[in-house]
């Protein structure tokens, strides 16, 4: 039911878009793709609420220790309280307190510490990781028999992590798409299989 009134309100604000002013409509059209990815979404709202709350209070607590910080370049992403750490630090002691800061963090059921040791990567890199991520993720919503939306897609240096509560069918095509896409060295999955 909650879903029904979901696409109800979600149509209606589709309707109302071209009638209303560009900024209005930016508004409206970025919380209908919001309310779309919620009601596809396997976790509850406050679910949804928590990771958005752990992925800030992970970052601003990697941005605060200044050893850390201005040695490495570390990003986290949670879905249902299961923290991936991906990027870069100098060294398996800034990695260490990369992945202690992330699981002090209130909330915090696992932490998955990708992080690779090496220097901070140049903006050539991040831009391509950027570009890779976005390549991987418009597949995934073109991929039939899938709900994209359900997915989390994070690239550090080439490499593909897939995140998020799905059922091992859709784990393994996700897999087998981010895997096609140019310029992929490996793919990471970091799924949470339910049945």
């Amino acid at each position: 039911m909650k879903k029904f009134i979901k696409v109800c309100l979600l149509a209606g604000m589709l309707a109302l878009l071209p009638a209303l002013g560009a900024c209005t409509a930016i508004i409206i059209g970025g919380a209908a793709v919001t309310t779309i990815i919620i009601a596809n979404d396997e976790r509850s709202l406050g679910a949804i609420i928590d990771d958005t709350s752990i992925e800030i209070k992970v970052a601003s607590a990697l941005k605060d220790n200044a050893g850390l910080s201005e040695q490495s370049y570390i990003s986290a992403t949670s879905t249902n309280g299961i923290v991936l750490l991906i990027g870069t630090a100098p060294s398996m002691a800034h990695k260490d307190t990369a992945g202690r800061l992330a699981k002090s963090v209130y909330g915090v059921r696992q932490i998955v510490n990708q992080v690779e040791i090496g220097s901070k990567p140049g903006t050539a890199q991040i831009s391509s990781d950027a570009y890779l991520a976005s390549k991987v993720k418009t597949l995934l919503y073109s991929a039939e028999k899938m709900d994209a939306t359900r997915i989390n897609v994070a690239v550090s240096n080439d490499t593909v992590y897939l995140m998020g509560l799905v059922s091992q069918a859709e784990a393994d095509q996700a897999t087998a798409v981010a895997r096609k896409v140019g310029g992929v060295k490996r793919v990471v999955k970091v799924f949470e299989i339910i049945s």
